[in-house]
């Protein structure tokens, strides 16, 4: 049996600006994003906490998964900064460290 598991990304920058400013559209509008230097933005502080504190749970997940059935464990990832962030720090731990 196949199994997807899917994680959104850590708390951002741009959604810290959106949160401090009480601006809650869904959506950062470009001059907002432009004026406030948030295009790709990276994790927040809580971001990065959230993550490291997560991190070997969703380890601990995607082994057990791959430990029924033998099956090896592939990680896709999109190529925006906190996405890429979200996914590497989720996968510091000790076992994943070279």
């Amino acid at each position: 049996m196949q199994s997807l598991v899917l994680v959104r990304h850590g708390k951002s920058m741009a959604n810290e600006w959106k949160d401090k400013t009480g601006n809650g559209r869904r959506f950062l509008g470009e001059e907002d994003a432009a004026a406030n230097g948030l295009f790709n933005a990276a994790l927040s502080i809580r971001g990065v906490v959230g993550c490291k504190h997560h991190g070997n749970t969703l380890w601990g997940k995607l082994k057990a998964l791959a430990a029924d059935g033998d099956r090896p464990i592939v990680v896709y990832s999109s190529p925006i900064k906190r996405a890429l962030q979200t996914c590497l720090m989720s996968m510091m731990c000790a076992e994943v460290a070279p």
